[in-house]
C-alpha cells in the first residue's frame, strides 16, 4: 500500500515518514517475525497481551 502512496501522493508519504520514529516502513518479514515469536513454544507463558508491531509509531502504553 505504501509503495502506491509514495508514487501517487508523495506529500502524504513524506508526512507519514515524518511521523515514523524509525524513518522507514516496516517489512512484511518484520511483522511475520512477531507472529512467529508468539506462536513458538518459547512464548508458552505469554497470554492476554496486546503486541503492537508498528516500529514505535504508536506513542504511549497499550493497555
Amino acid at each position: 500500500m505504501w509503495a502506491n502512496v509514495e508514487q501517487n501522493d508523495p506529500a502524504l508519504y513524506a508526512h507519514a515518514m515524518g511521523l515514523n520514529p524509525t524513518g522507514r516502513m516496516g517489512t512484511p518479514e518484520e511483522t511475520a517475525y512477531a507472529v512467529v515469536s508468539l506462536v513458538s513454544p518459547r512464548a508458552s507463558r505469554i497470554s492476554g497481551t496486546n503486541l503492537v508491531v508498528d516500529g514505535a509509531l504508536t506513542r504511549g502504553v497499550q493497555l
